[in-house]
């Protein structure tokens, strides 16, 4: 390869994309950047860039789209892509392949891991999927198929807290009014999760109460703003809430893009059946 490699970053979170935008360029790389998948296909074509890198979870097209969308296309379906995700799991990594990219490096990522990783991708005959050793036994603590409820709870949690707006994340069950039931907490440490978790359920009933009256529909979702952060609050089911602690209002719209996702597994990893 002639020259500097050109890489394209994907990542709607912009202390991602600053914290590759060092990392590539330390190991003399030429970085070009997109917040998105839609203006990643757009700056595709004017950079031609040697890999793509590009964040799985993104609020207009996951980095599985974009991938397929790529290999779609005559002109650039050669192009590597190496996908970064917090959770890398069987799951994960098959949906990598049948998109089409050549591997899967796990967030929080350090230069040791990456670099290896996107020479492999950019080799003349990349191995699919191709995750470093240690990344590897990493990811076998996060398979689907095995693992406590607890531990799939959480790992259903982290996609909220990748992205850096996110500080903490909380499911309890409010048991149909009987005592709450903390059932995972993620993130930055709070003090007394418990007592918190009761304020929510609290907020929750009383707010549902305040629908009857006004002859409206269930209750879905709560955001609470205060100076500095937010809370947005989110009844999955009758008996489920799931509350993130966000930085700011702007970290609104992948929280809710997150929910549609994550709030299936969650109800699955519960059992949860509503009447």
């Amino acid at each position: 390869m002639k020259g500097k490699p050109k890489i394209l970053v994907v990542d709607d979170s912009v202390s991602v994309r600053k914290a590759l935008e060092r990392i590539l360029g330390l190991n003399n790389m030429e970085v070009f950047s997109a917040e998105s998948g839609s203006h990643a296909l757009r700056v595709l074509i004017e950079t031609l860039p040697d890999l793509v890198i590009t964040d799985v979870v993104m609020p207009d097209m996951d980095g599985f789209e974009l991938t397929r969308a790529i290999k779609a296309d005559h002109l650039l379906k050669d192009l590597p892509v190496l996908l970064i995700s917090g959770i890398v799991n069987a799951e994960v990594q098959a949906q990598a392949t049948a998109a089409g990219a050549v591997g899967v490096v796990r967030k929080p990522f350090k230069s040791e891991d990456l670099i290896p990783a996107i020479e492999r991708a950019m080799s003349p005959s990349p191995v699919p999927s191709s995750v470093p050793p240690a990344l590897r036994e990493g990811a076998g603590e996060q398979v689907v198929s095995s693992g406590t409820r607890s531990e799939r709870l959480h790992e259903h949690l982290q996609p909220f807290l990748d992205k850096a707006s996110t500080r903490t994340a909380l499911l309890l069950h409010t048991g149909g009014g009987k005592v709450t039931e903390l059932l995972a907490v993620s993130g930055e440490p709070l003090e007394q999760p418990e007592n918190i978790a009761r304020f929510v359920q609290f907020i929750t009933s009383a707010s549902s109460l305040l629908g009857d009256k006004l002859a409206v529909s269930e209750l879905q979702n709560l955001l609470l703003e205060f100076k500095g952060q937010s809370i947005l609050v989110s009844r999955l089911t009758p008996n489920i809430v799931l509350a993130l602690v966000l930085q700011d209002s702007s970290a609104l719209s992948i929280a809710r893009y997150l929910l549609k996702k994550q709030s299936v597994l969650i109800e699955q990893d519960l059992n949860v059946v509503d009447v």
